[in-house]
């Protein structure tokens, strides 16, 4: 969980936290330097509906 009410976060922690949720190499097939792993990091907000973003985000190798 990234959000909380505590505002006094260290950036460091949070990118910390995010990449911890991502595998590593020996997990992930495509990983190396012919290939980027991509992520989208989605809200659950009201905007998105009907925006068609879909196929744009499912293009990603990771969703958040």
């Amino acid at each position: 969980k990234l959000q909380t009410l505590n505002h006094e976060v260290k950036y460091c922690d949070v990118v910390e936290s995010l990449f911890s949720h991502f595998p590593d190499e020996k997990h992930y097939n495509d990983a190396g330097p012919d290939h980027c792993r991509t992520c989208a990091v989605v809200g659950n907000s009201d905007n998105l509906i009907g925006s068609h973003y879909g196929q744009l985000i499912d293009a990603h190798d990771f969703i958040f």
